[in-house]
């Protein structure tokens, strides 16, 4: 470990308390004090770091590019076309994820859009028995996860997700007028939701943030609480949408009304047996070089990328995250492009030289950098920056 990754650092929080107040933060170890932090053999907070295929450990399935909601936040529109994932190459590519000369480690995937998954039901559901299959023959331990709008359930739907203990994460915005207008057929996905909860499926939402539930977060938390007494884990994450804000003041506004309304909601959830989290809120308990540990993402045609938002080749920014293939004789990596990706890291901006997030934001998440221009990402930044400030405060005083 060199020094400049031991670095402990001092900041301003005078605005947060009654007095002249400065916070000392160490982020490998998680240390956090009002009165200067001393270095120490202290264990470091866990990390990942990714420099070959077999570090990955997240797999995404994306069946098709096709989906029967118009979300006006919605990151892969644009990459709309009818293509669906074929059964063989999901078993290729499976059974070179899932595989325990790659990785004994534990893994996950995650069957999620480009659409709708449930569109594809049969490829779903083909997915969902083979990597089941295939964490029970190689001895690697498997969390699945299915992420769906909920807006397409049954009976055999609920039975397979049973069967195979797959975590179903729901989008849904929790409020009647936001989810019409942002996404569509509310009544139909509350529901749903109920069903699968009702069924005792294990059920987590997610949530859009945007400038029209931004300072509703709390009365999301107590539906969440009334409608689904069975679930207890929630993500409201901000929204990246290009379209969504006028300029980088109104990013700004957004971000400080996030800041206060999820803080708000987390207590109001937490009160009521509930958590809510966030990424950046989850970045504080692991020390990490990348935003984004990266991903073996399977597109519908058979491409590989690092991550699920960048799935089309009508993806700004598609050529810099396609690392590999999965052709009929193999699945293809191209380590160069790999290598690439990898270096691609909070060593790799100079703006996070001398910041006290650097450890936690570590370069920012993926899909941000690639579409914001540069005074919308100084806003992700401060947002980054200013979540962690309060959020470190606030964990110092308990």
């Amino acid at each position: 470990m060199n020094s400049m990754e031991d670095i402990i650092f001092s900041i301003k929080a005078d605005d947060l308390a009654d007095e002249p107040c400065t916070l000392y933060y160490r982020p490998l170890t998680g240390e956090t004090s009002f009165l200067p932090i001393t270095l120490s053999n202290k264990e470091t907070l866990p990390i990942h770091r990714m420099s070959s295929i077999n570090d990955i450990r997240k797999m995404s399935i994306l069946p098709n590019n096709k989906c029967n909601f118009n979300c006006s936040y919605c990151y892969a529109a644009q990459g709309r076309d009818t293509n669906e994932l074929s059964m063989e190459t999901i078993e290729k590519a499976l059974n070179y994820f899932i595989n325990k000369n790659r990785t004994s480690k534990p893994l996950s995937v995650a069957i999620l859009g480009g659409g709708e998954p449930l569109l594809s039901w049969n490829v779903t559901q083909y997915a969902i028995k083979t990597a089941r299959e295939l964490s029970k023959e190689e001895g690697v331990k498997l969390e699945l996860t299915l992420v769906t709008n909920a807006s397409l359930i049954s009976e055999e739907i609920i039975k397979t997700l049973k069967d195979n203990d797959v975590i179903v994460n729901a989008s849904f915005d929790l409020i009647e007028d936001v989810q019409n207008i942002q996404r569509k057929n509310f009544f139909i996905v509350k529901e749903n939701i109920k069903y699968l909860s009702a069924s005792r499926v294990y059920v987590t939402i997610n949530s859009t943030i945007t400038p029209m539930n931004v300072e509703r977060m709390d009365e999301m938390v107590i539906n969440a609480a009334e409608w689904f007494p069975n679930i207890s884990f929630m993500i409201f994450e901000p929204v990246i949408s290009t379209g969504l804000f006028t300029n980088s003041g109104d990013l700004r506004d957004f971000y400080q009304k996030y800041i206060e309304g999820f803080n708000k909601a987390r207590y109001t959830a937490q009160s009521l047996g509930m958590d809510v989290t966030c990424r950046i809120l989850k970045s504080l308990d692991f020390y990490q070089e990348r935003g984004c540990e990266g991903r073996f993402n399977i597109c519908p045609n058979g491409d590989i990328t690092i991550c699920y938002c960048t799935a089309s080749a009508k993806d700004p920014n598609f050529k810099n995250r396609l690392y590999g293939k999965i052709t009929p004789k193999e699945v293809k990596i191209f380590e160069d492009k790999f290598k690439n990706i990898c270096n691609e890291n909070v060593y790799s901006f100079e703006k996070c030289n001398n910041c006290f997030a650097k450890f936690n934001c570590a370069g920012g998440c993926m899909l941000p950098n690639d579409r914001y221009s540069k005074e919308f990402l100084d806003e992700v930044c401060y947002f980054n920056k200013e979540f962690i400030r309060r959020e470190l405060y606030n964990r110092t005083l308990t």
